[in-house]
Formats: structure tokens, sequence, C-alpha cells
């Protein structure tokens, strides 16, 4: 998502500060679900605080909001994910899902890279990651950074000096 888009979509936030401004509904929603994707991924286990963020989000869409979120989530390879979130998301909390644009979201993820229900498999979350890479020089970048990240990636993940997938395939 480009910054330019989520300004455009972009609302007021005026009990933060007069000028501050959040995500729009749809962009925050596709942005919940995109999160919680990326904890599962990185081992951190479902969390209930991005469960129940979707639901109040989804509370608060419009049903113009539903259909620009199935045509973002769609367009951006991400159906799989908003689906497997907002299922879960209703799953524990009721949360009230139009039938319609879930058979759509359903229905797109098919045709999508990534399976929402090995979200929680790092291996194959980074095979992934690499996979969506446009050309090997990024790729090469990507494993260079994952093999020796910086003091500071480090410090942030608790990662050791000897390099992130080296650690997460001890722990796999």
């Amino acid at each position: 998502l480009a910054f330019p888009e989520l300004m455009a979509a972009s609302i007021p936030l005026p009990a933060l500060a007069p000028c501050a401004r959040g995500l729009g509904p749809v962009h925050a929603c596709l942005h919940a679900c995109m999160h919680r994707a990326s904890d599962l991924s990185n081992g951190g286990g479902e969390k209930l605080k991005w469960l129940y963020d979707l639901h109040l989000l989804a509370g608060v869409l419009a049903p113009a909001d539903w259909e620009s979120l199935r045509a973002l989530a769609a367009e951006r390879g991400l159906a799989g994910v908003c689906a497997n979130g907002l299922e879960e998301s209703a799953r524990l909390f009721s949360t009230p899902l139009p039938a319609p644009t879930m058979a759509a979201l359903r229905h797109a993820s098919k045709r999508e890279m990534l399976a929402p229900a090995r979200l929680r498999d790092w291996k194959y979350f980074q095979l992934q990651n690499l996979r969506a890479l446009p050309d090997w020089t990024s790729r090469a970048r990507w494993i260079w950074q994952r093999l020796l990240p910086t003091a500071d990636y480090r410090q942030d993940t608790g990662v050791r000096a000897g390099g992130l997938v080296r650690d997460r395939i001890r722990r796999a």
C-alpha cells in the first residue's frame, strides 16, 4: 500500500492532535489482517487484540467499505489473509460479516500464492516472501539481511548475532 493511497483515504484524528490523521476504515482493516498474518508467520501465535481490532473495524465498515475491502484485498493478493482473519474474529466474537463479501474473498484467495492455513509455518512464509521479490538481486539482498541482520534489528527482535534464519531453523 503506497503512502499517497493511504493518505488520500485517511481520516482526521482531532482528539490526538489538530492535524493528526489515521488510516481509513478499509485500510485499517486490511492492515490489521496483514499484521495478524505477520505475527502468526513470525511465531507470535494468535493474539486476541488483533482479532478484537478486526471485530471493531468490521463493525464500522459501511456496505461500500466492504466492497472496497473486497476489491483491494483481491487486487493486492491479500483476500485469503483478510478472509482468514475476519472469519477467526467472527468465530471468537460473533463478528457480523457480509456473506457475499466473505464468499468473494474466499473465491479470490484461490488464485493467491499465500495459503492462509499455513500462516503459522515460518519456513513456508519465508519462502513465499522470497518468491514474491521481483528479481534475483532483491532476493539475494533479502537473504543477506536475514543471515546477517543489523544490530538494531537483532536488538528489536531478540535474534542472536548468528542471524535470523539460523535462529528460526533451530526453533522450527
